[in-house]
């Protein structure tokens, strides 16, 4: 099983101000080594109805990703998850 380890906040982020993109999920090509651009095989934003990805979000995840084809939108429904109503 894969160890889990706390990300730190970095020494320029103060939380509550600037932007900053966390995406969902980041898989790697090889766990063993950073998630830096190389590694990186997906960036994944999950989106529960009715939410949705915004540009500037998706233009940050594939910078992120390094690609925009390493970037990704899982929204599917989840088999007996409640649906969203307003």
């Amino acid at each position: 099983m894969m160890e889990m380890t706390m990300i730190n906040e970095t020494d320029e982020y103060t939380p509550g101000e600037g932007d900053i993109r966390r995406p969902n999920v980041v898989i790697v090509n090889n766990p063993s080594l950073p998630p830096t651009q190389d590694n990186i095989k997906n960036v994944v934003e999950i989106k529960f109805p009715p939410d949705k990805v915004d540009l500037k979000q998706q233009a940050a995840y594939e910078e992120i990703a390094g690609e925009p084809d390493k970037s990704v939108k899982w929204d599917r429904p989840i088999a007996g998850a409640p649906t969203a109503t307003k």
